[in-house]
């Protein structure tokens, strides 16, 4: 039998055979002695071998591990942990599967190859400097060079992996990792790199979200995100997480123009700014994404909107004026309405302002935002100019500009009254007194307009409800001739002061005592019940008795001239008739009454004044009665004619009658407007008029040459009369006020009127009568009939 056949037959043998070849066959080798029990630790015959098991423990014959832990200790191997071959079995096999050729030392069995630290054919060489495992096979990645031959852990110095290995014996990284010691994450999107460089591999050489450089182990910087760190962060504070570029830090908001999660949308049509949250309120639609302002054809805003980026909100209309007064003001204004959408905060209040116009800064007229449409400034100054103004506030309290100015005068303060009030007869003249009074200082007037008006009040103590008064006009004085009539008893006087501001309190309370009464005439009837429309009557008749005596006059001469005698000279005559040198001539205008237009020319033969008039037929029981006779106009009742000489006389036959005192015969005047007199009623025309209940009858108007840009130009407040022959000889006229004096004297120069005779004073109860011109002067006249060859 061979060698082989013998290392054959030593491998498959059972354990059994080999002890029995061992104590039989080989027994000069092996000192056999199986009857022996060994001590723990050994076995074998004569107990010559020691257990080479984890445990220490074997069993005494065959060897095998017993006991825990189970396997062989380090550099045995073999079911007994015996892997001894060779002479004496001095040499330990070193195989994998434990098992060798008990001669040569060759392996056998599987799995093959030589343990860790081990090579060769017989696995009996150490592993050479920088390789270690099973059959030397792996090499050592140490820095040093130098490893452990069994466990490839490094040793020498420096320590550590060599780049592109980790682990406790330096083996190559894993997936995902390279560098030294396997410490670098591949941060490539294909998952793979080189294990060395950490370049990327695969199908995509791009980083990862976050990283960035050659090998992609490199983190983006601040402000930057994304894969290769290629996208830039568009967050107010900066700062981004650098995989997701969501906003971190004090505000997670986006820059201006930027939108979305990670602020890297740019904002889209008609929208800017942080978060693109604000809308372009440009007339054009457009404005650019990062400032909001205006681009495209046009730069302005829409209604309601202003600003350098039409984000202020605007009231476009000045408030209106409410109500005023020297202290208060309340002014209102429209709500907002300017154009809005979703993102546009909404109007949370309004902030109204005032100031002198004067002055510069504006002054808040409320702590807190007003809800209403109105406001009430208070604690003004009188009669003074203030500017107001209303501003919108959206929410945010982002407050918008100011509206146009509104501009309001406070009226002026009620002033005080008049003070130290006196009272005395004039001149001592029971009917007429003088009121006398003192004026409150400017500073208690407070009214740059001055004082208006000055208001009297009487009443009769023993009458209430009898209190009158009476306006005073002329201010400039500090007294005042009272000229009322007024009767007998005890009287309470009162002035009151009017500005702009209104009328002040009564003064206080002035008394007097009238004896007597008043009367007009000492006529000895006893009648002092006359009051002021007696005199009025009286006026009135004095007035048309000189005019019918005029007329009467003029008659008288007229039929002289024709050869017979009028009515008019049974009572009173002239002297010679006048010469024919001495007349004269009156030239008057026909009116539609006459049914005609153009100048008519009517002499009349002047009166020599130098003459006295022969009375005739005249005697002291003449028809002087005050009873009315023949009708006139239509509306009153001519009386019957007396001489001048007798009108004292007259008068105080009238004043003594019950039926026909001068009251009755004032009665006679038909109340009311008797003829149309729709002219003067017209619109345009009732400014002309001094008194809305007397204007002038159309059938007898004077009809001024109209002008062409006015077709209402032709009105005045006048009426032809006629003379004692029925010629248009006359004009009744009001005194013109200022919206008609220009058409006053278009109508004096039109008829060619010479003279102009005024039945009433120019200031009546304080009040003027008659507006004078510069250069028209007024003087007081007898009238008297004179003529010569010129008029």
């Amino acid at each position: 039998m061979d060698n082989a056949v013998m290392s054959e037959r030593s491998i498959t043998l059972s354990l059994k055979s080999a002890l029995f070849l061992c104590t039989f066959l080989f027994c000069p080798f092996c000192l056999c002695n199986g009857q022996q029990e060994c001590d723990q630790g050994t076995f074998g015959a004569s107990c010559q071998q020691t257990c080479h098991c984890l445990s220490r423990r074997c069993n005494n014959l065959t060897g095998v591990c017993t006991g825990s832990p189970q396997g062989c200790s380090r550099g045995w191997t073999g079911t007994n942990c015996q892997g001894r071959f060779g002479t004496n079995c001095q040499q330990t096999c070193n195989c994998r599967s434990g098992e060798c050729n008990i001669d040569t030392g060759y392996c056998t069995g599987a799995p093959t190859g030589c343990t860790d630290g081990w090579r060769g054919s017989s696995c009996h060489q150490d592993c050479a400097q920088g390789t270690f495992g099973a059959s030397c096979l792996h090499t050592c990645h140490c820095q040093s060079g130098q490893c452990d031959k069994f466990t490839g852990e490094c040793t020498g110095s420096p320590r550590g992996c060599s780049r592109g290995w980790t682990g406790t014996n330096c083996q190559e990284c894993g997936a995902g990792t390279f560098g030294s010691n396997c410490d670098n994450t591949c941060h490539c999107q294909s998952g793979e790199c080189d294990k060395i460089t950490g370049i990327c591999t695969g199908r995509t050489t791009d980083c990862t979200s976050g990283w960035r450089g050659s090998s992609c182990h490199q983190e983006c910087v601040a402000g930057t995100f994304g894969s290769n760190c290629g996208n830039t962060c568009h967050c107010q504070s900066g700062d981004c997480d650098k995989f997701t570029g969501t906003c971190t830090g004090d505000t997670t908001d986006c820059m201006s123009g930027w939108r979305g999660s990670s602020c890297h949308q740019e904002c889209g049509a008609r929208t800017f700014g942080v978060n693109c949250d604000n809308t372009c309120h440009c007339q054009s639609g457009e404005c650019e994404k990062f400032t909001g302002i205006c681009t495209g054809r046009t730069t302005d805003c829409i209604s309601g909107w202003t600003g350098s980026i039409c984000q202020e909100a605007l009231l476009t209309s000045a408030p209106v004026e409410v109500t005023k007064e020297s202290l208060l003001v309340t002014i209102s204004w429209p709500a907002w309405d300017g154009e809005t959408n979703a993102r546009d905060p909404p109007v949370i209040g309004y902030m109204p302002y005032h100031k002198k116009t004067s002055a510069t800064e504006w002054i808040h007229g409320s702590s807190d935002l007003v809800q209403t449409l109105n406001f009430t400034f208070s604690d003004l100054t009188p009669d003074t100019n203030y500017s107001f103004s209303v501003s919108v506030v959206i929410e945010g309290n982002e407050e918008g500009p100011k509206s146009p100015e509104l501009v309001v005068k406070t009226t002026c303060k009620v002033p005080s009254s008049p003070t130290v009030l006196t009272l005395e007869p004039y001149e001592g003249e029971q009917d007429r007194l003088t009121i006398s009074w003192q004026m409150p200082s400017s500073q208690d007037i407070r009214c740059s307009s001055g004082v208006t008006q000055l208001t009297l009040y009487y009443s009769n103590n023993k009458e209430p409800g009898s209190e009158m008064s009476e306006d005073i006009i002329d201010v400039s004085n500090t007294s005042y001739t009272f000229n009322v009539s007024l009767k007998e008893g005890e009287y309470t006087f009162q002035l009151s002061m009017t500005t702009a501001g209104g009328e002040s309190n009564k003064s206080k309370a002035y008394i007097h005592s009238i004896a007597g009464g008043t009367k007009p005439f000492d006529n000895g009837s006893g009648n002092k019940d006359m009051n002021e429309a007696t005199y009025i009557i009286i006026g009135i008749v004095i007035s048309l008795t000189m005019v019918v005596l005029l007329l009467v006059i003029i008659y008288k001469v007229h039929s002289n001239k024709e050869g017979g005698l009028s009515t008019c000279e049974k009572i009173c005559k002239f002297g010679d008739k006048p010469s024919s040198k001495n007349s004269g001539s009156v030239s008057v205008r026909k009116s539609a009454l006459s049914g005609a237009h153009g100048r008519v020319d009517i002499s009349f033969p002047s009166l020599n004044v130098n003459e006295e008039p022969i009375m005739e037929d005249r005697n002291e029981d003449m028809d002087m009665s005050c009873e009315a006779a023949d009708p006139v106009y239509g509306n009153v009742n001519k009386p019957v004619p007396f001489l001048v000489a007798d009108l004292e006389r007259y008068i105080n036959k009238c004043y003594r009658s019950k039926t026909g005192s001068f009251e009755a015969q004032f009665q006679l005047f038909k109340a009311g407007k008797q003829y149309a007199a729709d002219v003067g009623e017209k619109e345009e025309n009732k400014i002309k008029n001094r008194f809305k209940n007397m204007i002038a009858y159309d059938h007898s108007r004077v009809m001024l040459e109209r002008l062409e840009e006015d077709p209402h130009s032709d009105y005045f407040n006048a009426n032809y009369i006629e003379n004692a022959f029925g010629a248009l000889s006359f004009i009744a006229s009001q005194g013109p006020n200022n919206a008609s004096l220009v058409d006053f004297w278009r109508m004096i120069w039109q008829d060619n009127v010479t003279n102009i005779v005024m039945l009433t004073n120019l200031i009546e109860k304080g009040k003027v009568t008659l507006n004078i011109k510069n250069g028209f002067n007024i003087e007081l006249y007898m009238v008297k009939l004179a003529g010569n060859n010129n008029n």
